[in-house]
């Protein structure tokens, strides 16, 4: 991905999230609509660049393409002493559906959310809308590197 890097987005209030966004991946094999990702954060760190490097790598391959509902083994905490270790991409809900896709002016991109989940979470035999739901109704905050298990 010769184009391919990540941008950090500063939190426009105090407690708001830090977020690391890739640029590139869309134009990997780009025959119209591409796909970019980001992953938010408590705190700025380096870590989430070379996550969203790691995702933009596979994502690259066509055998590895990934869409909503995907789960990826990241092989390592999200971030610091955090035990979620796998990313959950998601529709980018904490920004609304006028952030899912750029304009067609901008090249049709859709961009998609990597959530932070405990492989556990996901695995049991629960729908993607279930999980969401459960996820919602438990009040997560998705920022807490911490975060206990939904399961």
């Amino acid at each position: 991905m010769p184009r391919f890097s990540t941008y950090r987005v500063f939190p426009a209030r105090a407690g708001e999230a830090w977020v690391y966004v890739t640029v590139g991946c869309s134009l990997v094999g780009a025959t119209g609509e591409g796909m970019e990702f980001f992953v938010m954060s408590p705190f700025a760190d380096e870590a989430h660049s070379e996550t969203l490097a790691m995702v933009g790598h596979f994502h690259s391959f066509e055998a590895h393409r990934f869409d909503v509902g995907a789960v990826v083994d990241i092989g390592r905490p999200w971030m610091g002493e955090s035990r979620m270790d796998h990313l959950l991409v998601s529709l980018p809900y904490p920004y609304g559906p006028g952030l899912e896709w750029a304009s067609r002016e901008a090249g049709r991109v859709r961009f998609l959310w990597l959530l932070p989940i405990y492989e556990a979470e996901f695995i049991k035999s629960r729908t993607l809308d279930e999980f969401e739901s459960l996820l919602d109704d438990a009040g997560v905050n998705v920022l807490d590197a911490k975060r206990d298990p939904l399961a």
